[in-house]
């Protein structure tokens, strides 16, 4: 036989909370409430939130009931008790909006990490939701991934890298300690590809240079030897003299691609080890 708690679980919905609450079997009001909270649509929550806060306050759990009342009136600020319910019924709900209840949850998340694909993303989540903070966790949905981060001064979440680029959309709830849901926040951010090198961090490239300057000074150290053995066996004084000074130029030539090249390789093989 299935018991009347069963019965409840099995069937809790707004109504069945509703029609417990009337018939003053308040505590199994309270757990028809709850268990209907996290499949309530929007436009369920707030009446879930009275009576759960009416079913809470009549079996004197006060701290329950303001916790229910401030989650009502975050929902809708303009809710009210109606003076046909007890002084100490309302008592818990005035208690709820004298504690600040009644800010609209405010949700975002900011990025910390590199939007590229490859890389997990990394969130700063910011919560505002007034001073009487109902918020008790925030969950994180992007595509397959999901993330609760509970309430706290500093609120982290971190998904899974994706390998496309192109939009990735995210999507924030915010729930409080009864684990129904008073916030949302949806964006998206676009994933792009890893900025490029560039030519001049290209390793290949330095490479390259320096292996043409190195050619280079090799043409002219030949040219140098060349010249030099020329002028050592030229007739003539000025013969001498013009290719001792044309053998000198291109040694200095020669020594100055040397000079180039090594540099070049050098910065060529920085940039491959770093890469």
């Amino acid at each position: 036989m299935v018991t009347l708690l069963t019965w409840v679980l099995l069937t809790t919905s707004p109504a069945t909370c509703r029609q417990l609450y009337q018939d003053l079997r308040y505590r199994e009001a309270i757990t028809a409430c709850r268990e209907a909270l996290p499949r309530a649509t929007p436009a369920e929550l707030p009446e879930l939130y009275r009576l759960l806060g009416l079913s809470f306050a009549a079996v004197n759990d006060h701290p329950a009931a303001r916790q229910a009342f401030t989650s009502l009136l975050t929902l809708d600020p303009a809710a009210a008790l109606s003076g046909e319910y007890a002084p100490r019924i309302r008592a818990d709900f005035d208690a709820a909006r004298t504690a600040g209840a009644g800010a609209s949850v405010k949700l975002s998340a900011t990025p910390t990490s590199p939007l590229q694909p490859g890389v997990p993303l990394e969130l700063n989540v910011q919560v505002d939701d007034g001073p009487a903070a109902p918020v008790a966790e925030v969950h994180v949905h992007s595509g397959t991934q999901d993330a609760v981060v509970p309430r706290g001064p500093s609120m982290q979440a971190s998904l899974a890298a994706v390998d496309q680029v192109g939009p990735r959309p995210l999507e924030l709830f915010a729930t409080d300690a009864l684990g129904g849901r008073i916030g949302a926040w949806s964006t998206s951010f676009e994933i792009v590809a890893a900025p490029g090198r560039g030519a001049l961090r290209s390793w290949a490239l330095w490479g390259a240079l320096a292996v043409g300057f190195g050619g280079a000074g090799t043409v002219f150290g030949v040219l140098s030897r060349t010249s030099g053995s020329a002028a050592v066996s030229a007739p003539f004084a000025d013969d001498r003299l013009r290719l001792q000074q044309q053998a000198n130029g291109f040694a200095i030539t020669a020594d100055a691609g040397f000079a180039l090249a090594g540099a070049l390789a050098i910065t060529a093989v920085v940039l491959l080890v770093t890469k």
